[in-house]
């Protein structure tokens, strides 16, 4: 009996041993399947063992969603620490300047702790760490310069530039795209909720310009693009409420925000100005990469908040506004330079020729407005329209084509005693009623008119691109409309006055038929020149003259004119019709075999 129950005693603890030892197996196939930084073990046969499911072991999922859940467990104990501080400062236990700085040393520590975890590869942990910092730091400067008002404007933007500077720098340094959005973004609110909590803006101003430069050079090393959108938004939007504060007729309310003032917003609007554009002159010409949407759209923002704003404070305040000009046809010279050596391409399609060419045409513009007065602007614009079409004729430049009619277009649209320049000029002439005074002929409008005439002729001689004709014919086009335009109203105004019937006192079915003959024996003239090889793209504006004319014809001849009129106008008129398509369909068979002669 005693051995029998000694066998069955044995039976029981060997069963039991397998027990364990199966239990054992399972528990260390659960360690091996929820530890992310075990290593795999290699087989007997010196292969990686490939993963076995085990019956109730958790999956990948289920592993992930243990870490995240850790992570913010851990969160949770960081924001704990955090909120001990507040309560010991509260409790007077700290000084609260003190309890704040200590908070804010906190908050960096974790900063630390991020850097060094995303050095050992854990991006996860470290993002979720970094971020309760940012939880912790901002709110804390934000209660120092309000609730306890224990720093004021300028302490706050500059603990928050340097907070801002540790993250985004660990953010950079270790790869954490979601870490430097959370910290720009949060950065941003914090700084408009100080602005309003504060009535200041000078210094948060200049912590967007840092935030905005740094974002610009991180988004560009680490190809985050899109990070420096909101900083220069927000630096555009700032600097603009701070341009019409100090450019109040009336000046700055006293209620208001104290602290601007001409020489500071003249300060930072030109800052930002200078900061982004010599940020993206560096990132296009040293590092030599094609200008992108963001620079193209932003330098148009900052020209308009940055000069532009500047210009305005500055004629408000009584300062003038020569020295901007002069400094504004400097960097155009400068633009211009760098777009036809370092950035030139032979027909200018490449991204930063034409972004520096353009450039330099805004600031030409916009300098040469500043520092002359009245019409004499269109000295300068008009010997711009000739000698760009001189030098693109000479150095085959497409770039300066355009930049020839764009300097025409600003003359005639832009400048002169004529309100609204040449253009309005010739579309008064040809649709004011006859009873209403007509703007008079002017220096500056036969000026105007005059170089577009021979900027056109120019244009026209210059040879094209032989694989595509068209890309000059757009700028010879605007040119000769121009021109056409221009002299037609010279040409009305000069047969009213000899025929002494000149608005107010006009007969209005002699100048409507003055007109009408105009526009038709303009619509000949025009064929007749598209005969001319060079001139052969004068027949497009033919058939629109033929339009103008009969729709001229149906709303102010015949509801105005008288028999003798009519015949006149519908003589011109059925001549042109008949005469000027003949001359047209002959140039463009010229033109049609300029091209074949030119490869002979």
């Amino acid at each position: 009996m005693e051995e029998e129950s000694l066998s069955r005693l044995k039976t029981r603890v060997d069963a039991l041993t397998d027990s364990l030892e199966k239990m054992q197996a399972r528990l260390r196939a659960l360690e091996d399947s929820t530890s992310p930084d075990r290593a795999e073990l290699a087989s007997p046969e010196g292969e990686k063992s490939q993963p076995r499911l085990v019956a109730g072991t958790p999956g990948p999922e289920t592993s992930q969603t243990v870490l995240i859940l850790s992570l913010v467990g851990q969160i949770c104990l960081v924001l704990c620490g955090a909120f001990l501080l507040r309560a010991m400062t509260d409790m007077a236990v700290f000084p609260t300047k003190i309890g704040l700085a200590v908070g804010l040393v906190y908050a960096i520590g974790w900063l630390v702790f991020t850097d060094l975890l995303a050095r050992g590869g854990k991006h996860l942990g470290a993002t979720f760490f970094g971020t309760s910092s940012v939880i912790i730091a901002y709110p804390l400067v934000w209660e120092a310069a309000t609730t306890f008002g224990v720093v004021g404007s300028v302490g706050s933007a500059v603990a928050l530039s340097i907070f801002t500077a540790i993250a985004l720098g660990v953010a950079w340094r270790r790869g954490l795209p979601v870490l430097a959005w959370l910290t720009t973004l949060i950065m941003i609110s914090t700084v408009f909720v100080l602005v309003v909590g504060t009535h200041r803006m000078v210094p948060f101003a200049a912590a967007f310009l840092l935030l905005g430069v740094g974002t610009v050079w991180i988004g560009h090393s680490r190809g985050w693009l899109g990070l420096q959108w909101l900083p220069a938004i927000a630096a555009d939007l700032l600097i603009s409420a701070m341009v019409h504060l100090a450019s109040r007729p009336h000046g700055i309310p006293p209620e208001s925000y104290v602290d601007v003032s001409v020489p500071g917003v003249i300060t930072l609007a030109l800052g930002l100005l200078f900061v982004y554009l010599a940020s993206f002159a560096a990132l296009t010409l040293v590092r030599k990469r094609d200008v992108s949407v963001f620079e193209m759209v932003q330098t148009v923002a900052v020209l308009a908040v940055g000069f532009g704003g500047t210009v305005h404070v500055a004629e408000a305040s009584g300062i003038g506004s020569i020295a901007l000009g002069a400094g504004a046809l400097m960097l155009a010279l400068a633009y211009y330079v760098v777009a036809f050596t370092f950035a030139e391409l032979r027909w200018g399609y490449e991204k930063n020729h034409l972004f520096y060419a353009w450039l330099a045409f805004i600031l030409t513009l916009a300098g040469s407005y500043l520092v002359t007065d009245g019409w004499a602007v269109l000295l300068p614009w008009c010997a711009l329209s000739i000698t760009m079409a001189v030098l693109g004729a000479r150095y085959k430049r497409i770039t300066l084509y355009y930049q020839s009619a764009a300097y025409a277009l600003a003359a005639a649209t832009l400048a002169g005693d004529v309100p609204g320049g040449l253009i309005t000029f010739a579309v008064d002439v040809f649709t004011l009623p006859a009873d209403q005074a007509w703007p008079r002929i002017t220096v500056p409008g036969q000026l105007m008119v005059l170089t577009a005439m021979i900027s056109y002729v120019v244009l026209a001689f210059s040879k094209a691109d032989p694989e595509h004709p068209w890309r000059i014919r757009i700028p010879r086009f605007l040119v000769a409309l121009l021109a056409a335009m221009g002299g037609g109203a010279i040409l009305v105004v000069i047969i009213a006055r000899g025929l002494d019937n000149q608005p107010p006192e006009a007969d209005a079915a002699v100048v409507a038929v003055v007109r009408t003959s105009v526009t038709a024996s303009a619509a000949v003239a025009l064929a007749a020149l598209s005969r001319i090889p060079a001139f052969v793209d004068l027949r497009w504006l033919v058939y629109p003259l033929f339009v103008f004319g009969g729709l001229k014809l149906a709303l102010e001849d015949l509801p105005q004119g008288r028999p003798t009129t009519l015949f006149v106008a519908f003589a011109f008129y059925g001549i042109a019709l008949i005469v000027a398509p003949r001359l047209a369909r002959s140039g463009q068979h010229h033109g049609r075999m300029l091209p074949e002669a030119k490869k002979t």
